[in-house]
């Protein structure tokens, strides 16, 4: 049995064991990364990736080594919810990504880069700093909150 598989308790309810997440900020150039336990409800940023011929087995590494059991992907969309322009790229990115066959979920990543930006500006880092960090920071808004939504599945 995986860690993230649902199974049914003593007393007739359902229970999840924890898992292991992955959540990817994909971008043309570079791919902010953040991993993350249903057990410690915590979301850590990684370093960011960049979105060459490297990139797969960078990230096959990377789930063998977290024993990931789940991906999150961010979904460009823009303001009034329709598709975002690197939609097409993002499609692409996906297919190569069920090689891994790891179970992957969309999560809505409106708003994330901006929350990013102003945790990092909190703490003092000036905007040109924030480049090298802001993508895996965004990648950490986005697990965190997905972490906090799915806390009552544990």
């Amino acid at each position: 049995m995986l860690r993230g598989e649902q199974l049914t308790c003593d007393n007739e309810v359902t229970c999840f064991l924890y898992m292991n997440v992955l959540c990817l900020d994909f971008g043309l150039k570079r791919i902010g990364v953040a991993v993350g336990s249903t057990e410690s409800g915590i979301a850590f940023p990684r370093d960011v990736l960049f979105n060459d011929e490297k990139l797969l087995p960078k990230l096959e590494r990377l789930l063998q080594e977290k024993k990931i059991e789940k991906v999150i992907i961010g979904k460009p969309l823009k303001r009034d919810g329709t598709v975002g322009d690197i939609d097409e790229s993002l499609q692409v990115f996906l297919e190569s990504l069920k090689l891994f066959q790891v179970p992957l979920e969309l999560v809505d990543e409106r708003y994330t880069s901006k929350i990013a930006q102003a945790k990092l500006h909190r703490v003092g880092m000036k905007v040109k700093d924030q480049k090298s960090i802001s993508d895996s920071t965004a990648a950490q808004v986005m697990l965190q909150e997905w972490l906090e939504m799915n806390a009552s599945l544990n």
